[in-house]
């Protein structure tokens, strides 16, 4: 019966449709990692989207709250996708550009792949690179499949929030050298992942601030994604 469906909240709706739920941690390999020179980055190519969530919308009306608020958001998330859909860098740009920048500055020589795509383990916790042809050492992916702003039920402000995942695999092996999920900004206290905080972040008092100031907006969440850039390559890297 469809009024017996339970409501999923939109952060977690947003992680099943990316195919990037939580994955295990695998703390970088410092002894594999020394042989590592050449890193091929694969971009992704993810669109210029983002998510504006308030969880208090719907609070203390049941299922229909959770429908109000899941109906509300989609629909400001929708209209803020809209309004950046054009800003440069993207977010996806820029993450990939700030990690391989990051990478190059640290000694590594850096390969960006445009043209080939990883398909998805078969427990779905992790990329297979085996059909990636490259002279590299080693793959990596890293990607942000859930970010925007998030507005809590006890909070009045919206908050900047990015999930950051990312894989780095030997080339020729396939084993797993690095992999992590990273929160920046608010924290997701329910999500098993690596929370990284983020100083002076700005917030937003309601989504018709966010919109009015969409350029600065993204600004924000890209400062967290070059935040946890800056983790990623300290973990690759060892400093």
């Amino acid at each position: 019966m469809k009024n017996m469906v339970p409501y999923v909240p939109a952060m977690m709706l947003s992680l099943f449709l990316s195919g990037c739920a939580i994955s295990p941690t695998v703390e970088a390999n410092r002894a594999a990692l020394s042989g590592i020179k050449h890193i091929a980055v694969v971009d992704l190519g993810f669109p210029n989207t983002a998510s504006v969530r308030n969880s208090g919308i719907g609070g203390g009306l049941g299922v229909i709250g959770g429908a109000i608020e899941g109906a509300a958001n989609a629909e400001n998330s929708k209209s803020f996708s809209a309004t950046i859909a054009n800003h440069v860098p993207t977010l996806h740009e820029a993450l990939v550009s700030a990690v391989a920048d990051d990478l190059i500055k640290q000694g590594y020589q850096i390969t960006i792949i445009k043209d080939q795509k990883p398909s998805r383990s078969s427990d779905r916790h992790a990329w297979d690179f085996s059909k990636i042809h490259t002279d590299a050492d080693a793959v990596l992916v890293v990607c942000a499949p859930l970010c925007g702003y998030v507005c809590s039920a006890h909070s009045v402000h919206y908050e900047p929030q990015v999930m950051i995942k990312v894989q780095l695999s030997d080339t020729k092996s396939q084993a797993m050298l690095y992999q992590k999920t990273f929160f920046v900004g608010y924290k997701a206290v329910s999500i098993r992942a690596e929370d990284i905080s983020a100083d002076d972040l700005k917030r937003y008092k309601s989504f018709d601030d966010i919109n009015l100031h969409a350029s600065e907006a993204v600004d924000e969440l890209i400062a967290c994604e070059v935040t946890g850039a800056k983790k990623i390559v300290r973990d690759i890297t060892g400093h």
